[in-house]
Order: C-alpha cells, then structure tokens, then sequence
C-alpha cells in the first residue's frame, strides 16, 4: 500500500500535495492509522522541506477536526474513556493563558496519543483559536525533526547510519564498562 501511494503521488504532481495533506489527516482522525508510515512517504515523495509543511498542515487540520468531534459528541463520545466533570474541575483552576499553555505541555508529554488529546481537548472550555495555535505549536516542532531528520537519513548512506546507530552507542558502554575506549586498530 505503501509503495502504491508514493507511485500515485509521484505520478500526479499537480494534486499530490492535496491528496498528501489528506491522507495525513487519516491517522490522526483514526487512531490506530499509523503516522510515520505516511511520514516516509512524503519525504521519499517530497522532500523533508515540502513533505513537512504539507503534513504539518494535515496534522493540524485533523487536530481540528477531532477537535470539532469531541466537542459535538461530547459524553456519548469520549466520556466514556474520560471524566468530563474531572477534567472541567481542573480546567476551573487555570486561567485562560493558563489553559493555553497546560494544553501545549500536556500534548509535548503526550505525543504517542495525541490524537486522543485532541478528542479529549474538545470537551473543554478552550476556544477554538486557541486549540488552533497550540496545534501549531506542538506539531510543528515534531513534524520538523521527524522531516528534516528523516530526509537526513534517507539521503545518508548505510554505512553511516548504521555506525551512529550501533557503533557509536556500543563504544560509549564499553568504556562505561571497562573505563576506557576499545582498541579498534
């Protein structure tokens, strides 16, 4: 499947971008769709710049959208994974600026489940705009390293990769272990 949307999107430039952008917002819409699958393909297709704001783009589209979800569907939605009266007694606490900024760390802390922070963000009193920018703010940052390193490595040869990977790591708990660098010559 994989091979096959990176042959479409090669194959039609004109709406690769949009296409690209749309099928980034699946994963975070559904869960269980992984990301970093699609990732790769918009660097291979891309380049770690354009693949980077396309998908950062539709990161921040789908945060909204879950966003609009658990704000429509409330309780029969998310309150069953949630406690809403906990989350507004925490939320009653906060101070706008307050809200803005527990929201930015709570997402950087918990990025392996973003896309349920982004359910779970509708059911509060944070206004949209507000979601909105600290969308931005956490996704941008993340999507950056995972583009700009992921474009690195794919341009790097093998070699390489593997001696940061493996040899440097393995030669650090060497001379952990045994107080001094290996001989390697």
């Amino acid at each position: 499947m994989i091979q096959t949307l990176q042959t479409f999107l090669i194959d039609y430039p004109i709406i690769a971008p949009a296409i690209f952008i749309f099928i980034r917002i699946l994963p975070v819409v559904i869960p269980p769709i992984p990301g970093l699958v699609i990732d790769a393909v918009g660097v291979i297709v891309f380049g770690w710049f354009w693949g980077f704001i396309y998908a950062t783009t539709g990161i921040v589209i789908a945060s909204m959208i879950s966003f609009y979800i658990g704000r429509k569907y409330r309780e029969p939605l998310i309150g069953k994974f949630i406690s809403i009266q906990k989350i507004h007694e925490l939320e009653d606490k906060l101070s706008d600026k307050q809200k803005f900024w527990a929201l930015v760390g709570i997402r950087f802390v918990s990025a392996p489940f973003f896309d349920i922070i982004n359910y779970v963000a509708g059911l509060t009193k944070i206004k949209a705009s507000q979601y909105f920018f600290s969308s931005i703010m956490v996704s941008a940052p993340l999507s950056f390293m995972i583009y700009y390193f992921g474009g690195i490595i794919l341009n790097t040869p093998i070699i390489i990769i593997t001696t940061i990977v493996f040899l440097i790591p393995l030669m650090i708990w060497y001379k952990k272990r045994n107080g001094r660098m290996p001989d390697v010559v």
